[in-house]
């Protein structure tokens, strides 16, 4: 076949030149077609089709030279000339692909869709760690003895119970912070003063709730700054610096913080510090329970006190409390994700349950004997100091905010009138910051010489925490359920499914506080009067 085509071409060619001039038609290039200039207006180069070069053509052509009707372009249709439509590269065959089906490229909805999910995981996680770094703190450098009174089992029961506890109280403070926001067109709900005051109607018990948490963070402050200032005296021992340098110098850096970054700077700041927490921890971690010769049996032995004793599990329950307190920051939490719910709600969960597994493995390593082994050596000490610096960082930097939030509710709750628009407030004013430091710092550098500030913690854990984190929010879940416009029958029977863990965490509460009042009475030493 390939012959009969040369030899018809080279015969068409040889009569073509005998032919005179005259006689000779004239003959267009292949691939030149009729829709030349509109090809040149725009036509994509895909469309175009290339010539045929079959011998069905050749003969065709070698008919109008040998005396057929004279070659006229006009008398010729494209599709003589073209054959179908075929890309010549890959990369051509791609371009008419997607122009042939745009559905098959990727959209912008698409496109916006993915990275809206990116950072709205980013923004989960941005918040979770910062209620890890704000409950991770200076306390749990005295978990371990709270638990080895107990027993690692008790230990761990307790843990459990106290995140139910604190994940119920969380989640109705959110709830409360959203739901005033969504029907408020003013400043967002930040502090409990500004709970109470829009939920329950009543600026006298909000300016009270709002001391109540003024006391408890300020005690995490305060613990927070001593603990500082002997971290800097025992890391640097050869420079003599006196602990009261160190607190002082910790409140300067963190005031100094709190007055020039908004609230997502801080943000950041804790986020930072909760990466080295968990950098030094895992890198303490995982040589010290190496170094446990029998982690089942130190998980199994019984506690160091009386076992089975009510009031070593009395004396344990308010440090775990106070240790896994993060309420405080909860209304920090609602701002930095636009009081979305359900990023909310699992920036909470996952925030609040990663520190209780931290305290449990803390406790594992410290009770088996492995930590001292592993903090012997220069590595394993330095990363013992980066994990106390951090530790300290971020759980101070969370409670400070918050006395910030309470103080910028108190100072300016009538700053604006309710027909003004009040925008979003992202940072903190000199009063509010100077407030906020100056009563924990006097109470630091006066304990800073010797002083002991662990009580402070037991009573915020034992009479503050359940009242404030687990009776005050269901108060203010209820008020605001009862001033919803949404009273139907519907609402009716969520809020009957709701009330069993409200009850719980209100019964827990009064449970907490009344059997630390009997613990307190019985240690009592009354003198018998003998006549």
């Amino acid at each position: 076949m390939k012959s009969v085509i040369i030899c018809t071409a080279l015969l068409c060619a040889s009569t073509d030149g005998f032919q005179s001039p005259s006689q000779r038609p004239r003959r267009r290039r292949i691939g030149t077609s009729i829709n030349y200039l509109d090809d040149r207006r725009g036509e994509p180069r895909a469309t175009r089709k290339k010539p045929a070069f079959d011998h069905h053509g050749a003969e065709a052509e070698c008919n109008d030279s040998l005396g057929g009707r004279p070659h006229d372009p006009l008398h010729h249709s494209p599709s003589s000339v073209y054959s179908d439509r075929s890309p010549t590269s890959l990369a051509a065959a791609t371009l008419q692909g997607a122009i042939e089906a745009p559905d098959s490229m990727p959209s912008s909805d698409a496109l916006k869709a993915g990275r809206g999910l990116v950072e709205g995981v980013s923004r989960v996680a941005s918040a979770s760690l910062l209620i890890t770094g704000n409950t991770v703190g200076s306390s749990m450098f005295v978990l371990p003895e709270a638990v080895g009174e107990v027993g690692m089992q008790t230990g761990s029961a307790l843990f459990l119970g106290i995140y139910i506890f604190n994940l119920i109280s969380g989640l109705l403070l959110a709830n409360v912070a959203i739901s005033l926001h969504e029907d408020s067109d003013c400043e967002v709900p930040s502090s409990f003063k500004d709970f109470v005051d829009t939920a329950m109607k009543c600026e006298k018990t909000g300016t009270a709730m709002a001391g109540a948490s003024l006391l408890s963070n300020s005690c995490f402050v305060a613990f927070g700054l001593v603990h500082a200032g002997n971290l800097l005296t025992e890391t640097f021992p050869a420079l003599h610096f006196d602990p009261a340098i160190g607190a002082g110098g910790f409140a300067a850096a963190l005031a100094a913080a709190s007055l020039t970054q908004t609230n997502e700077g801080l943000s950041k700041i804790a986020n930072a510090a909760c990466v080295v927490l968990f950098s030094g921890f895992l890198s303490l971690l995982v040589p010290s329970l190496a170094n446990v010769s029998d982690p089942v049996g130190t998980f199994l032995a019984p506690g160091s006190g009386h076992a089975g004793s009510v009031a070593s599990i009395a004396a344990a329950v308010p440090l775990i409390l106070s240790s896994m307190t993060y309420q405080n920051i909860v209304p920090t939490v609602t701002k930095l994700l636009d009081f979305d719910r359900t990023k909310t709600t699992a920036a909470i969960a996952i925030g609040s349950l990663i520190p209780g597994v931290m305290y449990e493995a803390w406790s594992l390593c410290c009770l088996g004997g492995g930590l001292d082994s592993s903090i012997s050596n220069g590595v394993g000490a330095a990363a013992f100091t980066s994990f106390s610096a951090a530790a300290l960082v971020g759980s101070t930097l969370a409670a400070l905010m918050s006395i910030a939030e309470e103080y910028e509710s108190i100072l300016f709750s009538h700053a604006t009138s309710d027909d003004e628009n009040c925008p979003v407030k992202t940072t903190f004013s000199l009063q509010s910051v100077a407030l906020s430091m100056v009563p924990p710092t006097a109470v630091a550098l006066a304990c800073s010489k010797g002083g002991e500030l662990s009580s402070a913690i037991h009573l915020n854990g034992a009479f503050i925490s359940p009242l404030l984190y687990g009776v005050v929010p269901v108060m203010l879940f209820q008020a605001v359920q009862r001033s919803s416009d949404r009273n139907n029958v519907a609402n009716s029977s969520q809020s009957i499914s709701s009330l069993m863990p409200q009850a719980m965490l209100a019964a827990g509460s009064l449970a907490c506080v009344g059997q630390e009042i009997m613990q307190d009475i019985s240690s009592l030493s009354i003198p018998s009067v003998i006549s």
